[in-house]
């Protein structure tokens, strides 16, 4: 999904996703010499805004290198092409490659619904108190009339 495009189908007002093939478009990875907040700030804003789910990428990580400060990485990714659950991920392989030297085995190819029973199932002992630094209201599960998870089982 870091390299997910998005299309208008031709002749249809119908919008569509593919996945970009890899190359040197697929990502944006760039070094910056760190001189001050002020600056880190300006390349965030800079980043945030070159993100394009059309022309791509839809992932970015900038590296900034101090001699005085420690090395700081920023990610940047569309909201069209990763969610929370998959940034954890995504956090989870980057904090333990330094400590490591590896990240995880390729997870096997799973069917949508495989990963919906997974992430129903994963999903029952998250607190978003401990994710969120705001208060999280209640879903109203009405609102999606009669649909239930009871689909996913």
């Amino acid at each position: 999904m870091l390299r997910v495009r998005f299309r208008k189908q031709k002749d249809a007002p119908i919008w569509e996703q593919y996945v970009a093939a890899a190359g040197p478009g697929s990502f944006l990875l760039m070094m910056h010499e760190f001189v001050d907040r002020s600056i880190m700030q300006r390349v965030v804003d800079e980043r945030q805004a070159s993100i394009d789910p059309i022309n791509g990428p839809v992932f970015a990580a900038d590296v900034f290198q101090g001699s005085d400060e420690p090395q700081t990485l920023l990610t940047s990714a569309h909201y069209l092409a990763i969610d929370l659950v998959s940034w954890r991920v995504v956090w989870h392989e980057l904090s333990r490659h330094p400590s490591t030297g590896t990240t995880s085995l390729p997870a096997p190819n799973l069917s949508f619904r495989a990963w919906c029973c997974l992430q129903l199932e994963g999903a029952k002992d998250l607190d978003p108190a401990a994710v969120f630094s705001f208060e999280v209201t209640p879903a109203n599960f009405e609102y999606w009339g009669k649909c239930s998870l009871e689909i996913l089982s």
